[in-house]
């Protein structure tokens, strides 16, 4: 537009020039007669735009914990200059152990990591002349201790004890309620290590009986260590117990374990219907006077026997010192 303008009074003007700048046109020639108005610019003579190197951000420091990975999100700019070119590229800069990248060309990828310790990842940008880097920090916690559910014990609610004898309790045990001394039963899931997130109980065809989220993880439940009586019908049963990572069975299930049990009937008694047998023995002068309230009498010349009958008897017997046994036994 100015430059225009110029051409336009140059076409209508003779303008004089000195070393200052250009004196007002004048109608007439060489500058002569009345002045016009004048017109005063000025103007600056650059050279071509100098290329810049990229702007590059690799994004917040984070902390993941094993087997997690990280997730970056890098970001990048350029002037264009030289060619309009711009890669960018992900590098482990420090760190204990090796980095795995999803992408190692893309602004948004992901990295793995072989052990745990502290890392510094570099996202470098490039125009193929100038290039730029931004670092982040990646704190790489280690795994958690293998959850696993190691054993279980019988529990006697009553008392909140394990029983002798099944604590652990192995697979494939049976017993009696007048075995473990009571129906008030409970079993107790034991983890390594000591405390998981929680722990699902399966029994039998119930895959989700029961969960416990705080130690003492028991299948039928507790109040801080005061078992909840439970009494399992008579038969087989299989018990499995999972520990989880997080509470009420979420987070990365750990090694379950699974067994099975039997409940059996009491055994009936030897003599149902029969009284045991009594003896009572005195000294009657030189014999013995042997009472007996049931049962059979029995007599041998040694403890080893060989025993004889002296046939059922109810009463009194007479032992006197001529008899030629030496020893006595009443069976039932």
């Amino acid at each position: 537009m100015c430059l225009l303008l110029i051409q336009i009074i140059f076409l209508f003007f003779s303008p004089v020039f000195s070393p200052h700048g250009l004196w007002p046109p004048a109608p007439g020639a060489g500058a002569t007669g009345s002045a016009g108005t004048p017109l005063t610019i000025s103007f600056t003579v650059v050279g071509a735009a100098a290329n810049q190197p990229p702007t590059v951000n690799a994004g917040a420091n984070q902390t993941i914990t094993l087997p997690g990975s990280a997730t970056l999100s890098g970001s990048a700019a350029d002037d264009g200059l030289p060619n309009h070119t711009l890669t960018t590229a992900w590098s482990k800069f420090s760190g204990p152990g090796t980095v795995t990248f999803g992408n190692a060309n893309t602004l948004s990828t992901t990295a793995s990591f072989s052990v745990a310790g502290a890392y510094v990842l570099r996202l470098t940008a490039s125009d193929s002349v100038l290039s730029s880097t931004s670092d982040v920090t990646v704190t790489v916690n280690a795994a958690p201790p293998a959850q696993a559910v190691s054993s279980f014990s019988l529990i006697n609610a009553l008392t909140d004890t394990p029983i002798a004898g099944f604590s652990p309790l192995a697979s494939g045990a049976t017993f009696t309620f007048a075995s473990v001394g009571t129906s008030s039963l409970n079993i107790r899931a034991n983890t390594t290590p000591s405390t998981v997130g929680s722990v699902r109980f399966a029994l039998d065809a119930n895959s989700a009986f029961s969960t416990e989220t705080v130690a003492p993880y028991a299948l039928a439940g507790d109040s801080n260590g005061d078992y909840v009586a439970w009494t399992p019908s008579l038969g087989t049963h299989t018990l499995k117990a999972t520990p989880y990572s997080g509470p009420g069975a979420t987070g990365v299930a750990g090694a379950p374990l699974t067994i099975t049990f039997t409940v059996a009937a009491a055994a009936a008694p030897l003599f149902s219907t029969s009284l045991p047998p009594s003896l009572g023995i005195r000294r009657l002068g030189d014999s013995l006077e042997i009472t007996i309230s049931h049962g059979t009498i029995e007599a041998a010349d040694s403890l080893e026997g060989p025993w004889s009958s002296l046939g059922p008897s109810i009463g009194k017997w007479i032992i006197a010192p001529n008899q030629p046994s030496s020893f006595y036994r009443v069976r039932p």
